[in-house]
């Protein structure tokens, strides 16, 4: 089984500029104003996220085997990923170093990688 829900295809998450250079697709998601279970604002390798206040993403739905994800917290509050949280399901949750969540605060960057083995989202960036 590998997740639930939107599977992202691989051609969605880079591209070939008209420079001939190489980057990935982006996305500018719409504000969080509510925490989220089971996120998927889009299949783009790299989002853009702002919240309203402190918001808590609990999973990431729509993961595919090997499938790298960069999150950049754009606004000013802290956007936290949970650790294991049950409000996702099973194959959309987080399985962060050291068991905690992840505060993404304003101006950093989380690169995730799906884990289809152990089926969680995990940090590559170190802490």
């Amino acid at each position: 089984r590998v997740g639930t829900g939107i599977a992202c295809v691989a051609t969605n998450v880079f591209r070939m500029t008209s420079s001939s250079s190489f980057g990935m697709v982006a996305t500018n998601a719409t504000q969080l104003t509510a925490d989220q279970n089971d996120y998927n604002p889009s299949c783009a390798g790299f989002w853009r996220l702002t919240s309203d206040a402190s918001r808590t993403i609990t999973g990431i739905a729509g993961p595919t085997s090997g499938r790298i994800l960069y999150i950049l917290n754009a606004g000013s509050n802290p956007i936290i990923l949970a650790n294991q949280s049950a409000s996702s399901k099973d194959a959309n949750r987080f399985l962060m170093q050291g068991a905690k969540a992840w505060d993404l605060n304003a101006n950093c960057i989380i690169m995730l990688l799906y884990d289809v083995t152990t089926e969680r989202w995990r940090t590559v960036t170190s802490a």
